[in-house]
């Protein structure tokens, strides 16, 4: 089944991940043409793994760590760099949907979570160093997050309000948000391209929930009694979602948002958040199948997006059942489960939880930064093979080599499972012209900007084939009459590099730093020496 069919019933299709083997291996922007992704989603918990778990940045926690940046610093560069570069890939899906989606989300320090001025100072500090109209900030449905999110948004900031779980605390988001709006209203701010969805959390709540009940059947004596217990689990998660969105419907029909959107507001959309199932008993699409409804976001983990592609069924679910989904609850009152401690509960260990992982992230970071400090140099390996070249060149042509890799056979390389499967995750090159294809419109803008702006040079800082392609198609291409002139400096050779400075206008350059993982110490070496350049000249 497609996930494209989500779209028909209103609903899109954001990815719960973030990760530099996202962005670099092209995946992002197979998900975006193949399954029709809307946005991408993190939190502290995937950033933590994404750099403390895999070697992905190492490189460039070590160069920045010779600069002299802190952990913390790091943290910053890295991250919002990762979430600048997603943004910008999503960029056409938000031009096309008109500001619907292509949106990426970045969660302000959950050591904030308990502090209003401190979560605005972030947000808007996050919100300026990104300077992208389709990034949110993530700021926690807390007693503190609450009013900071009223104060974002009458500053103009798209926000996602996470770690909801009750309906009570759904009200409080759309309302810090229709407040927001309000604000922004009365001192004539324009609201037009003010976006916002409150992320409702959804497994956990039937996690917790079935605990409980685990314990009362535990204690429970009549069969019919067991029974209604046991009918009760597994249902308490998505009742609670098809309630939230009744009020949803509610507050966004009403005639004060009416005149808001007479002035260009846009509906706040409920999310469902944690939508990986983790009870084994339940079906793994249970989530994403359940609450399908118009002006919904759901955003899933990589496995649940694997499930739905693989057996998911699209169908208008979310306003099935809704007078159902209100018994639960006062089956679940009458048996003794107290919702409102358990919703408590589940903010807390969530916020928690977050911390935890933040703190994780910034010491593991540390602990890279100091590794990269006491080793202070680079050691560089490598190994001529000479003429066994030409003859493994001739065999591969001989073995079929070159159509065995077009075909994506992995084991070519590797008779490993595990490697096979991460040497094909590496073949995405291959499809290369296609995807950036799609990115051409984004390019053109950009170069249309860029003459527009009265640059006349532009010099290209390289390593190899970041360096050596753009000039062969410049090469094989031509230039067009007017063009803006164009140099290539792939070289940290001091003559090289000085007569570059030497032959151009600095003050009407543009300086392109071409890198395939953007840690390479030598086109950064090149970035920080002319960026020092552009900023003697002023």
């Amino acid at each position: 089944m497609s996930l494209l069919d989500l779209r028909q019933y209103g609903q899109s299709f954001w990815y719960d991940f973030m990760s530099r083997h996202l962005l670099a291996s092209g995946e992002l922007l197979r998900l975006i043409a193949r399954d029709g992704l809307g946005g991408v989603t993190s939190n502290p918990t995937i950033l933590e793994q994404a750099v403390n778990q895999t070697d992905a940045y190492d490189e460039e926690i070590a160069l920045l760590a010779r600069r002299k940046m802190s952990a913390l610093e790091i943290y910053t560069r890295v991250v919002t760099g990762d979430i600048a570069e997603a943004a910008d890939i999503l960029h056409g899906e938000y031009e096309a949907t008109q500001g619907g989606d292509g949106y990426v989300s970045l969660e302000v320090s959950p050591t904030l979570a308990h502090n209003t001025d401190g979560t605005v100072a972030e947000a808007l500090a996050l919100w300026k160093l990104l300077n992208r109209d389709n990034v949110m900030i993530k700021v926690p449905g807390t007693a503190a997050g609450f009013p900071a999110v009223r104060r974002l948004v009458a500053e103009g900031v798209n926000i996602n309000i996470t770690l909801l779980f009750s309906q009570m605390d759904y009200e409080a988001a759309a309302r810090a948000y229709l407040d927001g709006l309000s604000d922004r209203v009365a001192r004539g701010g324009d609201v037009r391209r003010i976006a916002s969805v409150a992320s409702v959390f959804v497994s956990r709540i039937d996690t917790a929930v079935d605990k409980e009940l685990d314990r009362l059947l535990a204690g429970a004596r009549h069969p019919e009694a067991k029974r209604r217990l046991d009918a009760l689990e597994g249902k308490a998660a998505v009742a609670n979602s098809k309630l939230v969105y009744q009020r949803y419907k509610e507050l966004f029909g009403s005639s004060e948002f009416r005149a808001l959107e007479a002035k260009g507001a846009r509906r706040q959309r409920p999310l469902w958040a944690s939508t990986g199932t983790k009870n084994p008993k339940y079906s793994d699409v249970l989530y994403i199948e359940e609450l399908v409804g118009p002006d919904t976001v759901n955003t899933m983990p990589p496995g649940t997006v694997a499930a739905f592609r693989d057996h998911g069924w699209s169908r208008p679910t979310i306003e099935q059942d809704v007078e159902a989904a209100r018994r639960i609850f006062v089956e679940l009152a009458a048996a003794g489960v107290d919702m409102p401690k358990i919703y408590v509960r589940l903010k807390d260990e969530a916020v928690r939880a977050f911390e935890d992982s933040f703190d994780a992230l910034i010491l593991g970071i540390d602990t890279k930064r100091k590794a990269a400090l006491l080793r202070g140099r680079y050691e560089i390996a490598g190994a001529g093979i000479g003429r066994e070249l030409d003859r493994y060149n001739v065999e591969l042509q001989l073995s079929g080599f070159v159509e065995g890799m077009w075909a994506r056979q992995a084991d070519l390389w590797s008779e490993d499972p595990a490697e096979q499967k991460r040497i094909s995750n590496r073949l995405g090159w291959l499809e290369s012209p296609e995807l950036m294809a799609k990115n051409l419109p984004r390019l053109k803008r950009f170069a249309a900007s860029v003459r527009a702006e009265g640059t006349r040079h532009v010099v290209l800082l390289g390593m190899g084939g970041s360096s050596l392609a753009p000039e062969v198609m410049r090469a094989v291409l031509g230039v067009q009459p007017g063009a803006t002139a164009f140099t290539m400096l792939d070289s940290t050779d001091p003559g090289a590099i000085r007569a570059v400075e030497r032959g151009i206008p600095i003050r009407e350059t543009l300086f392109i730093v071409a890198s395939k993982s953007g840690t390479t110490i030598e086109p950064n070496s090149l970035a920080a020496y002319f960026k020092a350049r552009l900023e003697a000249a002023g």
